[in-house]
């Protein structure tokens, strides 16, 4: 009876190893086929996580797409492509995904962009090639497939990736300062440019991403046109052939003499006004000489 008993046991083991092997394979086999990654959460997601339409292919037409992307963000770019006629055949194509795999991991990117809180699902951004191989268009959209930004860049192929809240950017000034929220950073040929949501205005903004040869330039500009053009200070003196000038209480020749001024002796303008200039002496004394008996140095 016993051992009829651990017969049992032995084989309910086997099938229960059986079944956890099956289900085990399966999951592994579902992800091959689907190339999904696991660094961020999709669910709960509005889109429906069902079979991709046929020609979503011709969208995403290389492997390293699935890796970075869900189904349900696929379905997301797949209706923006049906609304805006980018399907192949539909405007010529007009938009398309870059063919180049190197490249793909740079023109996909994924934050709380708006600075929701509470948020379980990420935005996503994504830059299209216009079929002119040199412009593109940047979209921004929510995880559940709501438009949040769009621009066109003409002549511009950038990249982008993402940076999160606090990281250090440039945003209004040359200073790097914690960003408020998570951001694009968007690389061009010869610029970089953060993109950041405005809570106020419910609007993406673009901010200049400085070089260090940028920040030394301006800084040597700064200081060329401050040397070049910021004021010295100007000399007065006493110039008076007769060797001194009369300092007097008012401005005229016949009021009081305070003070003789020796020719050469520094003294400071008050008021340059007029043909009596008022000015005071280096013992202190305030009084009124003749415009010409003072000169710069």
């Amino acid at each position: 009876m016993k051992k009829q008993w651990n017969k049992k046991i032995v084989i309910i083991t086997g099938i229960i190893l059986l079944i956890c092997v099956g289900i085990f394979c399966y999951i592994k086999f579902f992800q091959r086929e689907n190339n999904l990654v696991d660094n961020y959460n999709y669910s709960d997601t509005q889109l429906a996580s069902e079979a991709l339409p046929v020609d979503v292919g011709n969208i995403f037409t290389i492997p390293e797409y699935y890796q970075i992307m869900s189904p349900e963000y696929m379905m997301c770019v797949y209706s923006i492509f049906q609304q805006n006629g980018y399907l192949a055949g539909e405007n010529n194509g007009k938009y398309f995904f870059t063919k180049i795999k190197d490249r793909v991991k740079k023109v996909v990117a994924y934050g709380n962009f708006t600075n929701e809180e509470d948020l379980k699902d990420l935005d996503m951004a994504f830059l299209l090639e216009e079929n002119d191989f040199r412009s593109s268009a940047l979209y921004i959209v929510s995880s559940k497939c709501n438009l949040l930004f769009y621009k066109y860049y003409d002549d511009e192929l950038p990249i982008i990736n993402s940076f999160y809240k606090g990281q250090k950017i440039f945003m209004d000034s040359q200073e790097l300062v914690p960003s408020p929220s998570d951001g694009i950073i968007l690389k061009f040929k010869y610029s970089k440019k953060a993109l950041l949501f405005n809570p106020k205005t419910k609007t993406f903004e673009e901010y200049h991403q400085y070089t260090r040869e940028e920040i030394n330039d301006i800084n040597k500009e700064e200081r060329y046109f401050r040397d070049e053009y910021e004021e010295e200070p100007v000399t007065y003196v006493i110039s008076d052939p007769e060797g001194y000038a009369n300092l007097r209480e008012n401005n005229n020749a016949n009021s009081q003499i305070i003070q003789q001024i020796k020719s050469g002796e520094k003294v400071e303008v008050l008021d340059n006004e007029g043909n009596w200039w008022l000015i005071k002496t280096q013992e202190g004394n305030q009084g009124y000489v003749y415009y010409n008996r003072v000169i710069t140095r």
